[in-house]
């Protein structure tokens, strides 16, 4: 679950940073109850309440979405994935083999013709010189 601003969860659920994944369950629970859109049929503003809350319960009850988040100050399902500039390399190291590839097939494919028309250079210059 993405967010656009920064949200502060542990705020959110009125927890401290500190707080054991039992005490951040209490607090969502807590929280669920008094804005549940089936509690607050229509009220908009509830229904986001609920979601941010949701989102906060999301992340800070998963040790490691939540080890994330204090490091970063923020968590996201779509951030980079780490070794971005590695992976670049990877692929161009990859393209780099595919055409030593291709051009290595197209030497072995001349190979042959090359041999013999070094041999019959050869034949042709020893012919000239008996």
């Amino acid at each position: 679950m993405a967010t656009a601003a920064k949200k502060d969860y542990y705020d959110l659920l009125g927890v401290k940073k500190s707080a054991s994944a039992e005490e951040i369950r209490k607090a969502f629970r807590k929280l669920a109850r008094k804005y549940h859109p089936d509690v607050n049929p229509g009220d908009k503003t509830a229904e986001e309440k609920f979601k941010a809350i949701s989102e906060a319960n999301d992340v800070l009850s998963d040790p490691k979405k939540r080890k994330i988040y204090d490091q970063l100050g923020y968590y996201s399902d779509k951030r980079r994935r780490p070794g971005g500039a590695l992976r670049f390399r990877r692929l161009r190291f990859l393209r780099h083999v595919r055409r030593r590839r291709a051009r290595k097939k197209e030497f072995k494919r001349r190979l042959p013709r090359r041999f013999f028309q070094h041999v019959w250079r050869a034949r042709r210059a020893g012919a000239g010189r008996s």
